[in-house]
């Protein structure tokens, strides 16, 4: 069984909701698990949390960590190509159909441990239906005992968040969805 194979298994749990995945096959068995545990807090309250991030309202922990972070910024996806305008010969001019929000995936710049919030006792970085602007941080990554910050290139809304707390990531690997 071949890494795509297993990556394979992880899209259809996700899909189609499993919490655990056991395969045997030909003397090579795979168990896959993951914890739904992640609570989405209500936006009045994330808002009340973000106001009170000074350095005063800080507990020990995220003074501790805030000087050891490095914001990393995540490459803006590429812009997609317009078709070349034809001319046509009609007197009738219609307007453009309205465009549809765009779905962007953000993907792991690197290998390391995802951190959705500043420390364990505090509110994750972003939730479901939180809107973001260009330079807002959407997590923390951790190698090698640093932390590097990940910022959003594009503002729009999370849509989902595809990996949780504490697990660990790989390169490319997607984070978040966010609808610009």
């Amino acid at each position: 069984m071949d890494i795509k194979t297993i990556k394979k298994l992880g899209e259809i749990m996700n899909t189609e909701g499993l919490k655990t995945l056991e395969i045997s096959d030909a003397g090579f068995s795979v168990r896959l698990e993951r914890d739904t545990g992640i609570s989405v807090l209500p936006q009045a309250k994330f808002e009340a949390f973000q106001e009170t991030q000074s350095p005063k309202n800080m507990s020990v922990a995220e003074r501790i960590i805030l000087p050891r972070m490095k914001r990393i910024t995540v490459p803006k996806p590429p812009a997609t190509q317009k078709p070349a305008k034809t001319e046509t010969k009609t007197s009738v001019e219609t307007s453009p159909a309205p465009a549809a929000p765009k779905v962007f995936e953000i993907r792991s710049p690197i290998i390391g441990k995802f951190h959705a919030r500043p420390s364990e006792d505090s509110l994750p970085f972003v939730i479901p239906g939180k809107k973001v602007y260009k330079g807002d941080v959407l997590c923390m990554i951790e190698v090698d005992n640093e932390l590097n910050e990940i910022t959003s290139e594009l503002d729009g809304e999370i849509i989902d968040i595809q990996v949780r707390h504490g697990s660990m990531l790989a390169f490319d690997q997607i984070m978040f969805k966010i609808r610009a």
